[in-house]
């Protein structure tokens, strides 16, 4: 993983951390047998913003919303505030580095079991070095 691609995933986890509603946790690496509801900061993958070599990169995000219940409801309300949260946000908490995160898209699907809602928040963050 890039240093820019370990300062975005500092900086999501620590806005979204802030949030802490109805008792859903964050997690970069959820611990075993930890139950529903929660939170992953999931799949990142960046690229160069530029030809030359520099720091900077344009990373996709997906974060993940795990609930088990009769209805989706939940997730859409916790992907709403994790939108509301880093859509367009500047966050700042790692030294060196200036994140944007700007949203691309969400859905929520019912799993296999018939109890279990999958959330995915998508974003396009923009990272640079200061």
């Amino acid at each position: 993983m890039s240093e820019a691609q370990d300062a975005t995933s500092a900086a999501i986890y620590t806005a979204l951390s802030a949030l802490g509603v109805l008792g859903w946790a964050f997690y970069q690496h959820v611990p075993e047998n930890t139950p529903p509801p929660v939170h992953i900061i999931g799949d990142i993958s960046g690229e160069p913003l530029d030809d030359a070599g520099g720091d900077d990169e344009r990373i996709s995000l997906e974060i993940s919303s795990v609930f088990q219940g009769e209805q989706n409801k939940p997730v859409l309300v916790e992907q709403g505030r994790i939108k509301a949260a880093l859509h367009e946000a500047t966050l700042t908490s790692v030294a060196g580095w200036t994140i944007r995160p700007l949203w691309q898209s969400s859905n929520a699907v019912l799993m296999p079991d018939a109890e279990t809602y999958l959330g995915t928040s998508t974003f396009t963050v923009f990272a640079f070095a200061d």
